[in-house]
């Protein structure tokens, strides 16, 4: 288990407000991660952090030290991969957990990106802990 870090901020994509719910809690509770933002939307969390919409005031930026998403979205426009290559091209040192129901058949797509961890939906608690605790081992490898 990791020591060196500690992760304070995380950022949650999730279009199922249950798995929102489940997860913020988890992070907070068992993962000791103090603020945690959830969004329905990925193109939210592309503005919230400043990669779309770059006219946005200097202090709404923000970044997380790490982001949970799922890969279906009830919105059309972008998917989990999207986000994540959108991510990973400016923040390569950035840890990321993609949550899915359907893993297996996305193998040979997620290949390609360095994700820090993969949850196949449904999970357990402990799961969500132990992706959390190798996100901070993924990280430790890249400083």
């Amino acid at each position: 288990m990791s020591r060196n870090i500690e992760f304070e901020k995380a950022f949650v994509i999730d279009d199922d407000g249950e798995v929102l719910e489940i997860v913020s809690v988890t992070l907070q509770e068992r993962c000791g991660i103090s603020q945690v933002e959830t969004f329905g939307n990925p193109e939210w969390v592309l503005g919230r952090m400043g990669i779309i919409y770059p006219d946005i005031k200097p202090g709404s930026i923000k970044i997380p030290d790490l982001i949970l998403t799922d890969f279906n979205y009830k919105h059309p426009s972008i998917n989990g991969l999207d986000l994540i290559k959108e991510v990973q091209s400016r923040f390569s040192n950035l840890p990321i957990i993609l949550m899915s129901g359907n893993l297996d058949e996305l193998q040979n797509q997620i290949t390609i990106f360095d994700l820090a961890a993969t949850l196949q939906k449904p999970f357990r608690i402990a799961a969500l802990v132990g992706a959390v605790e190798f996100a901070k081992i993924w990280k430790e490898t890249r400083l």
